[in-house]
């Protein structure tokens, strides 16, 4: 009976520490409007600045961008590629893709993968494949959503303007 207390505490002690973890995780919302520079302020201006020749530095996150089209190719199939950079389905731009996301500060990180998305939609419009751009770009965007957690980088999950909320059926 001693051990099965034990073993209900110690069960206990492990769901309140999985909660606590869940509860400190962070979600950046990015507003297109302000990306765009029609507002923010002077106080995001500086910050504004210095994302974007962090996104520049990091060849607008170019290793995403093909990591996440990747992903749209093989329509948005298996979730976590490579998740801790040795177990689970290779992709050859997750790694990359992961390392140019820590090149980046923390109030970055979702504005590169915005950038990056833009860029892709760019080049998809710029291919004739107009049909194709919304779904394709909404499938992108629920990549990033989770692709910093992925990296393990801060925050842990952005939001971006105009998205879906749920890509799972």
């Amino acid at each position: 009976m001693a051990k099965l207390m034990s073993l209900a505490a110690v069960a206990t002690a492990f769901l309140f520490l999985i909660v606590v973890d869940a509860s400190v995780r962070t979600t950046v919302i990015i507003d297109e409007e302000t990306n765009q520079g029609r507002g923010g302020g002077q106080g995001g201006q500086g910050q504004q600045q210095s994302c974007e020749q962090q996104i520049q530095q990091q060849d607008f996150l170019r290793s995403c961008q093909q990591f996440m089209w990747e992903k749209v190719q093989r329509g948005g199939r298996s979730h976590y590629y490579n998740q801790g950079r040795g177990g689970g389905e290779q992709s050859q731009y997750f790694d990359s893709c992961c390392d140019d996301l820590k090149q980046l500060s923390t109030g970055c990180t979702c504005r590169g993968l915005e950038r990056a998305i833009g860029q892709m939609r760019q080049e998809i419009q710029q291919q004739g494949q107009q049909q194709e751009v919304q779904r394709w770009i909404q499938q992108a965007k629920q990549i990033a959503k989770d692709l910093p957690g992925q990296c393990r980088t801060q925050p842990s999950q952005c939001q971006f303007q105009g998205q879906q909320q749920s890509a799972w059926f």
